[in-house]
This record gives C-alpha cells, structure tokens and sequence, in this order.
C-alpha cells in the first residue's frame, strides 16, 4: 500500500503567481503572531481556538464553494489545490489576533461590538485583497455575503472564547494571572 497516495487527491497551481505568494504571506505573517503572542492564552485554550478557527473556515468553505451552492472558487482551478490547504492555514491565526486584541483591550459592551463590525469590515478588507489577487472568483458571492458571515463568525467565536475562558478560570486558580 501506498502511503503518500494522498498526495495526488490535490492538484499544483498551474502557475506560482500573485494568488499564491498572498496565500504564502498571510499564511507566515499569521502564525509569526501567533508564535509572537501565542504565550498570553494558556496552551489548551490557544489548541481549542486554533482548532476553532480552522474547523469553522473549512466548514464555511465546503458548504458554500461546494456542491451544490458552489458560490466561488479557489485559485487557478475550481479543484482542491495544496494552496487551499495552505489557505485555510491562514484562518486560525486572524482568529487569534482577534481575540488576542480583544484580551488586550479590555473590550465590554457596546465596544464590543464595535470591536466585531470594525474587525469584520477588515476581514472584508482582506478578502477583497485577496480577490483581486485571485485567491478567490465570485460566482453568485458577493462581499456583502462576507461581511454577514464574519459578523455572525466572529461573535460566535468570541463567545466560545469567552465560555472557554470562564471554565479554565473557575477550573484552575493558577490561570487567572494569565488573563
């Protein structure tokens, strides 16, 4: 048996061009903040949220881009590429960076949810990014579609954060020098 049969179940670029050195540098400038900042989260709760964060962005994806929606497609091919792979690598890092921020700032309230319109609107920033490198290619999406579902995104994610935050910090006392 074969181990690395696995390998031909994506395709190569076509073409090593601008969609794919943005994958490269969102992907590297992410996880240089995580291992940056990755310390200020105890290691089980950083593992839940980059976890999270993956999970949501490959869900989201497969259901929309898809069959049968099939609302847009990824790079060169309407395939599965190993940069679309790399891609969803590039999710769980912005998803730290928020909730990072989000820790630093002492946010509550009303600010709050400014903090997620302000941070959703720069996902929509991003994403326009990286359609006019050709990382994407609308079919029946939109940005507006976007911004619904990185506000609905992140909310939900800030809430399991916070959720998870309350348990670590009533489950072990030594955690709340942490937050």
């Amino acid at each position: 048996m074969n181990v690395f049969a696995w390998i031909g179940w994506f395709d190569f670029p076509q073409s090593f061009d601008t969609n794919e050195w943005t994958i490269l540098l969102l992907t590297a400038g992410g996880w240089t903040a995580v291992l940056r900042w990755g310390r200020h989260f105890p290691r089980s709760l950083l593992m839940l949220l980059l976890s999270a964060g993956l999970m949501s962005a490959m869900t989201l994806d497969l259901m929309l881009a898809g069959p049968p929606l099939d609302m847009y497609d990824m790079n060169d091919t309407n395939k599965v590429e190993w940069f679309d792979l790399l891609l969803y690598l590039a999710y769980p890092p912005f998803g730290f960076l928020f909730l990072y921020l989000y820790t630093r700032l002492q946010l509550s309230g009303f600010f709050t949810l400014m903090y997620i319109l302000v941070w959703s609107t720069g996902g929509v920033l991003v994403e326009w990014i990286t359609y006019e490198a050709g990382v994407f290619h609308y079919k029946t999406w939109d940005m507006w579609h976007s911004l619904t579902v990185y506000l609905i995104v992140q909310a939900a994610y800030l809430y399991l954060f916070r959720y998870s935050r309350r348990w670590y910090l009533r489950s072990s006392s030594q955690l709340r020098q942490r937050f």
